[in-house]
């Protein structure tokens, strides 16, 4: 029997430009087996409880080129921000070159991921800066990763034009050295994916996307946890997703 709490995580990764957590919520609740040569996220602390205390919560999910590689480039941050039970849903994409806070770094420079010591904790509290409230968990998911997830959604149509997985990535690339344009074209990807999330179901067929794991995505907490977070957002209405973009100051 299928369980609908995967579904819910899938359909919210699936807004994000390169959700990670999407697919890892696909495995229902098992656990991943960690990227080879690597413990990303261990001394980070989440503490779910906490958090719900405080009402919303907010899931970073970091784009990258290839989850793969022992320091992967970053294309994409996005917040996905949610008070439960309320069924309204924020998406809020930042800058790559959005500086840190009090310092002259962009965030595309201070990224990090599976280096030791920390494996990315410090690049993941900094983002606590720009979240719009407590950080539940962590999402990754590469471009072949986000490829995938575009076409099993029968892809989409920006000015007329459609587009499959393979062609919006190849547009995205073009802007790769222009932080700012890429991200609005990454808000206008996730609008025209959201007035098709709901058309998914309760129980989609999913296991194409299951075979991602665990070269293109990773998620922490656990899937399990991040699902039953989630599950009061059943059943998804797409009025209800809001997409903004960060404003800096001039």
């Amino acid at each position: 029997m299928r369980s609908r709490l995967p579904v819910v995580l899938f359909v919210l990764m699936m807004l994000v430009c390169f959700a990670a957590g999407a697919i890892s919520v696909l495995l229902q609740g098992e656990e991943q087996e960690p990227i080879p040569q690597s413990t990303p996220f261990e001394s980070i602390e989440i503490a779910p409880t906490a958090h719900n205390q405080s009402g919303a919560v907010s899931i970073l999910v970091l784009g990258v080129d290839e989850i793969k590689q022992d320091k992967p480039k970053i294309l994409s941050i996005w917040f996905i921000s949610f008070h439960p039970p309320d069924k309204k849903i924020h998406l809020l994409g930042i800058p790559t070159d959005l500086l840190l806070p009090d310092t002259e770094t962009p965030l595309s420079e201070a990224f990090s991921l599976w280096e030791a010591p920390d494996y990315g904790a410090e690049f993941i509290t900094a983002m606590d800066y720009f979240s719009p409230n407590p950080i539940f968990g962590i999402a990754v998911l590469d471009e072949e990763g986000f490829s995938a997830l575009i076409d099993y959604m029968g892809g989409f149509s920006l000015d007329d034009q459609s587009y499959d997985g393979a062609s919006a990535i190849g547009t995205l690339r073009l802007l790769e050295n222009q932080p700012l344009i890429a991200l609005k074209l990454q808000a206008q990807i996730l609008r025209a994916l959201s007035v098709k999330a709901p058309n998914l179901g309760k129980t989609p067929e999913l296991t194409p996307l299951t075979l991602l794991l665990p070269e293109h995505a990773y998620t922490s907490p656990s899937p399990a946890q991040l699902a039953t977070l989630a599950s009061s957002l059943l059943p998804l209405q797409a009025d209800l997703i809001e997409i903004t973009i960060y404003k800096t100051t001039p």
